[in-house]
């Protein structure tokens, strides 16, 4: 199942939801069989952990990609708000919501990672800039989320 990735199951998951998406939906977005994904993945609990790790990870990937396309701290900082407003508007509303209340283990590893992920640094930062750069992490990476489940229940 490498090719795709795991992080090909994130848009069967938005469009039908973590518990209505067919195994056969996502066998087909991992390029796998049924048989070998309930092999792989022998619960829906397993699945959606490993598939969000995934997406987690494609995030920092796509961060580090941004730090090296951009040299200065604002167009880190516009890259960093571009993206985060990006996954914003692909998430359905009741998604973090399903995720807290079916998925409770993912949920808490997803917390953690916005508690504690801090993007690539940014290189010869002033100080009001990086105070403005933790600020807008800040707000994507944890309030966002929050104000986007808290508005969807």
């Amino acid at each position: 199942m490498s090719t795709p990735s795991l992080e090909a199951a994130i848009s069967v998951f938005y469009r039908y939801g973590l518990r209505d998406a067919s195994d056969a939906a996502l066998a087909k977005a991992l390029n796998t069989t049924e048989p070998d994904l309930a092999a792989q993945f022998p619960s829906r609990e397993l699945l959606v952990h490993q598939v969000m790790l995934a997406d987690m990870e494609c995030q920092k990937r796509e961060h580090v990609a941004l730090y090296v396309q951009y040299s200065s701290a604002v167009e880190r900082l516009y890259g960093l708000l571009q993206l985060g407003l990006r996954d914003l508007a692909a998430v359905p509303g009741q998604y973090y919501g399903d995720l807290q209340t079916g998925f409770p283990l993912t949920w808490d590893a997803v917390m953690e990672q916005l508690n504690s992920y801090s993007p690539p640094s940014f290189n010869s930062c002033s100080t009001t800039k990086l105070v403005a750069i933790c600020f807008v992490n800040t707000l994507i990476f944890n309030c966002l989320p929050r104000y986007c489940l808290s508005s969807s229940t």
